[in-house]
Order: C-alpha cells, then structure tokens, then sequence
C-alpha cells in the first residue's frame, strides 16, 4: 500500500479505532487513518471528514490469537514470552522449588506430540501446564478457548535447521546412535519415547526431544552439560564408551536433527 506523511495536523485521542490495535497504522494518500486490529480480522477506517467505518478482512493478516495470549504480560509482570521467547527458550537454568534448578524447555517442533510435559513428565497436558503455571507464577489465569489458542500457535511453531553439512559423519554417527542404546528412548519424529529414564543425574526425567537439539545447549534438566558430547556419561545409554572418533560423529548427527 502506498503511504504518505499525515495530512492533518493530529488525530484526536478520542478517535475511534479496532478493539485491541496493533502498532501498525498507515495513512493513505487521501489522509485517511487506517487502523488494523490485533487479530487482523478488522480493519478501522477513518477518513479526513470524521467519517469511520469498520471493515472485516475475509483473511485475517495480524497475529494469531494464541500469539497474542502468550506475548501478554500478566499481573506478575510476567509472559509467556518472557522464558520462552517466540516459544523458544531463554537458555537459563531456573531454581524453583521444592523440584529445584530445571533448564527452560523449548516448545517449538511440534510440542503436543512431546507429552507429559515438564522435566519430571508430571503435566499430563497443555491444560495442566498452563493452569499450574499461570496461577502459581503468574498469578492469572485463561480459559480453555485460550489455553487451545495457545497451544495451536506454540505446536505451529517450527524447530531451527539441524548442521547437516557433513553427511559422511552424520551417517556414521546415526549408526553409533544405535548402537549406543540412544535410539532407545529417542525415536520417531519428535525423537522422543514421552517416558521418564534414569539417566544418571539423580532421578527419573523425561526424555527430551533431539529435534534440534544442538540450539539448546546447556543440556540435562540442570543444565550439567555444557557440550552435546558431555551428555555421554554412564547410566545414560552407551555413548560413553565409543572411541574419541566415534563420539565426534555421534555429535555430528545430533548437531544434524
């Protein structure tokens, strides 16, 4: 759309505009304001004679509800949004108790395919995630419309590319991820048995998903291993003992995923 500097010398405070706008408002050449609504299903026109008119977009261009939702701050100052960025993940190792320190997970490549939820497997799904942490946390609270809202928006969200530039490796390092026993708990699509393991950090946890893995160091439920290969440690499958070579390849295929 062609735009234009403002024609008129201000817009009142009190002129009408779409429920909920976004930043977003262009001014046409005629001088007319053009508000579109946060869902981008409305659009809000305003023109140099005070006239105002609302417009309904057949194909709705803002952000979807459930983004919205998850970017909106919460009477705890707090989003969504704030540890998982776009639904990703922070980085951060969080110490919350009485469960203690447990690495922020990231909800991007399809994450209702990863149930139960949480390191300890202990939300059976999105619903009781959300209420847990929006009340606990949060200190609010969304209906289920808006927890399917969300949960639409975060599972629609996909995973960063895998390295897959040395392919000679990454087939040798996939045959080493089965014989090492890591096929085991980490398979089909989401890369996931959804099953909680002793590993050899304390406690039965979840296992992760390896869809892209490799953009989610530190790694464990603690955020122990600082390197993928620092993961192969005895009690979690047999990685531990492949040779140096072995290990490196075993590396790249998971920096592959």
């Amino acid at each position: 759309m062609e735009t234009s500097a403002l024609s008129r010398p201000c817009i009142e405070p009190t002129s009408p505009v779409v429920d909920d706008p976004t930043g977003a408002v262009e001014i046409a050449p005629d001088g007319t304001l053009l508000s579109l609504s946060a869902d981008g299903d409305e659009l809000h026109v305003l023109d140099d004679r005070g006239d105002d008119r609302t417009v309904r977009v057949a194909a709705p261009i803002g952000h979807p509800r459930g983004y919205r939702l998850f970017h909106m701050q919460t009477p705890a100052f707090l989003a969504c949004a704030s540890c998982h960025p776009e639904g990703a993940e922070d980085g951060f190792v969080w110490n919350f108790q009485p469960a203690g320190p447990r690495r922020t997970q990231t909800l991007t490549g399809g994450i209702m395919d990863t149930a139960p939820f949480h390191w300890s497997g202990d939300q059976p799904g999105m619903h009781d995630i959300m209420r847990g942490t929006l009340l606990e946390r949060m200190q609010t609270s969304f209906d289920a419309d808006d927890v399917d809202a969300i949960s639409a928006w975060v599972d629609s969200l996909p995973a960063p590319r895998g390295d897959t530039r040395d392919a000679a490796a990454i087939e040798r390092g996939r045959g080493h991820f089965g014989s090492a026993g890591c096929v085991d708990c980490h398979s089909g699509d989401a890369m996931t048995d959804n099953t909680n393991h002793l590993v050899g950090t304390g406690e039965p946890f979840q296992s992760p998903s390896l869809v892209a893995v490799s953009h989610r160091a530190p790694f464990f439920h603690d955020g122990r291993a600082a390197r993928l290969a620092d993961t192969f440690i005895a009690g979690h499958g047999e990685a531990h003992a492949l040779d140096a070579d072995a290990r490196a390849d075993l590396v790249a295929y998971l920096r592959s995923l």
